[in-house]
C-alpha cells in the first residue's frame, strides 16, 4: 500500500533515510528533532509517499516537490529521494511508489516527473527506463553549498 506520510512513520522515515544513504554513498547529517519539523506532515515545502508492507512496516519512500520547466512552460514534480529497502526490492513497491507520484503528478497537472540517479546505481537505471521513464546520460549533477562561499 502506499500512503501519504503520517507523523507516527517520522522515525522509521529517518531510519529508511541513514539507510538510503548508506546506498547511495552519501552522508547523513540531520539530527532527528530537525528532521520531525523538516518532513512533519503540515509542512508545504516537501511532501513523502511511504509504501506499507502487509505487516504494516514502512518498506520504502519517495520524497517530492512541484517546481517548474522554465523550458517547456510546465508544472514538474522533483523527486528528490526514493527507495526501498533491499530485501522488499523487486516486491512491486519501486513501482507503486513511482505511479503514486505519477498520479499526483496528473491531478496536479504537472507534464513531468525528474530526478537524479548515481551512475554507479546501474539497477535503479534499468529500473527506471522499465517504468517509461528516460535516462539522461548527458547531464552533470552540481551542488553548490553555501556554506562554502
Amino acid at each position: 500500500m502506499i500512503r501519504a506520510l503520517e507523523t507516527a512513520d517520522i522515525p522509521a522515515l529517518y531510519e529508511m533515510m541513514q539507510e538510503f544513504a548508506i546506498f547511495d554513498g552519501d552522508a547523513f547529517e540531520a539530527d532527528l528533532g530537525d528532521f520531525r519539523q523538516f518532513f512533519h506532515p503540515d509542512q508545504q515545502h516537501i511532501y513523502t509517499l511511504v509504501a506499507v508492507a502487509e505487516n504494516g512496516a514502512l518498506v520504502g519512500f519517495l520524497n517530492y516537490y512541484f517546481t517548474v520547466s522554465s523550458f517547456e512552460l510546465a508544472r514538474t514534480i522533483w523527486v528528490e529521494d526514493a527507495f526501498v529497502r533491499e530485501e522488499y526490492r523487486g516486491s512491486g513497491y519501486g513501482y507503486a511508489l513511482f505511479q503514486a507520484v505519477s498520479d499526483i503528478a496528473t491531478n496536479e497537472s504537472a507534464d513531468r516527473i525528474e530526478w537524479l540517479v548515481r551512475r554507479e546505481n546501474l539497477s535503479g537505471q534499468a529500473f527506471y527506463e522499465r517504468i517509461g521513464a528516460e535516462v539522461k546520460k548527458d547531464t552533470i549533477y552540481v551542488k553548490w553549498k553555501l556554506t562554502n562561499i
